[in-house]
């Protein structure tokens, strides 16, 4: 997105729970109310974890709100990892 120059549209937020796509009812529909906003708006409402999770917990005050600030590490692409077989790897014979 950067190097398109469309970095500025982006917006990523985690949520302190373990699994892919592990989202309450009210983390889902704070997401959600803060997408609705932005192409409502033409601009990105607030997106700090205070406020992500205060529009959490509006939107579903009966189950957790867990924004958290987290930067991953960067993405272990497979054309980089140690363990990705080469074209040698193809040709090799086991006994």
């Amino acid at each position: 997105m950067t190097a398109t120059g469309s970095g500025g549209l982006l917006r990523q937020a985690y949520v302190d729970n373990a699994g892919h796509c592990a989202l309450s009812t009210a983390e889902r529909l704070g997401a959600l109310n803060t997408l609705e906003d932005r192409i409502t708006t033409g601009r990105w409402p607030e997106t700090d974890l205070t406020s992500l999770n205060s529009r959490a917990t509006t939107a579903d005050p009966s189950t957790p709100a867990r924004y958290i600030a987290y930067r991953p590490g960067p993405y272990p692409h497979p054309t980089t990892s140690p363990t990705r077989p080469t074209a040698a790897d193809s040709t090799r014979t086991y006994d």
